[in-house]
């Protein structure tokens, strides 16, 4: 019951990592039984005999998994078949009304050179959390999707100091929000997001999963560089299908589809 379902899901996982787990516990699996042996064998089995057989089936296990992992590797090379796993986001940006499709992989299939036209670059404005890694991309349609949204709870100065209290929350009812803050005009020293400390950094962010219908509340501590704080907000769901005109793939499985909504406003 467990070796075939062990095995059966470690497909989704891909030959870089299924074949490998799969033949880790076939193997470890294997050896936790070698135990009954004593069981099964003859009586007048010597315990040389018994010590024997154990070895040797064993040995026969691990090298039946090195065989099968190697020729299996062999047989699902890079390129040896058409690909079945495909990476697509979707961005849309709500100050602009513009919206571009996006994969942190390469195309690859006819499916996605289709829509990743062009030359990967990064996207830092429709992807923050991924604001120098370099991004396949491509136009898309603009969605009607409405954009998070910001409440100021508190607003508080004294000195060069400035401390936000924020509720971020999706209209549209996203798994995640999340909030940036422009490092030209302010610097992070504290915050708390649902409670709990956030660690500063230089170019503060962060993605919340789960902050339901009344969204998540963000005390931020500053001293600010400029008038204004600037902050950009998104929100992320998984269904690409409200993207106007979207049609999956016939060959191909989309892995963690992603929708991303966004603004930046002044504070």
């Amino acid at each position: 019951m467990l070796l075939t379902t062990a095995v059966v899901q470690s497909f989704d996982a891909g030959l870089l990592y299924g074949a490998p787990l799969a033949g880790v516990f076939v193997a470890v699996l294997f050896t936790l039984t070698l135990v009954l042996w004593d069981a099964v064998l003859p009586s007048s089995a010597t315990r040389v005999g018994r010590v024997s057989v154990t070895q040797m089936a064993g040995t026969a296990t691990l090298a039946s998994v090195l065989v099968c992992a190697l020729v299996a590797g062999y047989l699902n090379r890079d390129g040896a078949t058409e690909p079945r796993q495909e990476h697509l986001w979707y961005a849309l940006d709500g100050d602009l009304d513009a919206a571009v499709w996006a994969s942190p992989d390469s195309p690859r299939s006819d499916w996605s050179r289709g829509l990743l036209t062009d030359p990967a670059s990064p996207l830092p404005t429709e992807f923050p959390w991924r604001a120098t890694e370099s991004m396949s991309h491509g136009p898309a349609p603009v969605a009607p999707l409405q954009p998070p949204e910001v409440e100021v709870l508190d607003d508080t100065s004294a000195g060069g100091a400035r401390e936000l209290r924020l509720r971020l929350s999706s209209p549209r009812g996203a798994n995640a929000v999340g909030l940036w803050v422009d490092s030209t005009t302010a610097t992070v020293h504290g915050a708390t997001v649902d409670g709990h400390r956030a660690e500063p950094a230089e170019n503060f962010g962060f993605r919340f999963w789960a902050a339901g219908p009344d969204g998540v509340e963000v005390t931020l501590t500053l001293s600010v560089l400029e008038d204004q704080v600037g902050l950009r907000i998104i929100d992320l769901s998984d269904d690409l299908s409200v993207v106007p005109g979207y049609e999956p793939p016939t060959d191909q499985v989309v892995l963690a589809p992603t929708v991303v909504v966004s603004r930046s406003l002044r504070v």
